[in-house]
């Protein structure tokens, strides 16, 4: 199953190239930058198959987001929040996502 998703900006109307569905290829994240308009189909889809969708303005600046709904696994919860105590587990969370944001923000810094 091939389900295709539009993006509109100003008036024009952008298709992805990517189906949402397709074989091989299923996105989790989507960052949309700039003065972008999602169709009502889009979104369903959007929501239907679990894609976290970002909104950024077209500096990058944090607008809001469009995610999924979220597990209500209450054991990984009281996990989670034990861990909020641990500094050993802390530093080794902390580097990956630190690393990933500086080399997320050289990409974005290139286009």
């Amino acid at each position: 199953m091939r389900i295709g998703y539009g993006l509109r900006q100003n008036t024009r109307i952008f298709h992805n190239p990517h189906p949402i569905i397709s074989g091989s290829y299923r996105p989790r994240h989507n960052l949309l930058f700039g003065n972008i308009d999602i169709m009502h189909s889009a979104m369903i889809q959007l929501m239907r198959n679990n894609i976290d969708t970002v909104f950024l303005t077209r500096y990058g600046r944090y607008l809001g987001r469009l995610a999924p709904s979220e597990s209500k696994n209450a054991f990984l919860r009281k996990k989670q929040y034990r861990l909020l105590d641990d500094a050993g587990f802390g530093l080794l969370v902390v580097h990956p996502i630190v690393a990933g944001k500086l080399s997320n923000m050289a990409t974005i810094m290139r286009y």
